[in-house]
């Protein structure tokens, strides 16, 4: 009985943290479309002159031993290639 009368909002309801409204702040007042009709938006990252690590070369690492990967395990490489399609 008391709850309905001093319980302003509902339930389920949970309010935002400080970060979630940064978060969508920055992504509200960033994101836009591009050229190509593609979206955009910043990242949203706690300190906006952060610097990050170049891993140019650990991604090309992995991609080939993905692609070793896929030309000797056919079956691996035909579920990824279905599962690709769908998305």
């Amino acid at each position: 009985m008391f709850t309905l009368d001093f319980n302003e909002r509902a339930p389920e309801e949970k309010s935002l943290s400080f970060e979630d409204r940064r978060f969508l702040t920055i992504v509200q007042e960033g994101i836009h479309q591009r050229d190509d009709g593609h979206y955009e938006m910043p990242l949203p990252l706690k300190n906006n002159n952060a610097e990050l690590p170049n891993n140019k070369e650990l991604a090309l690492s992995r991609l080939m031993k993905l692609k070793e990967r896929l030309k000797s395990d056919t079956n691996t490489e035909r579920t990824m290639s279905t599962s690709c399609k769908r998305t």
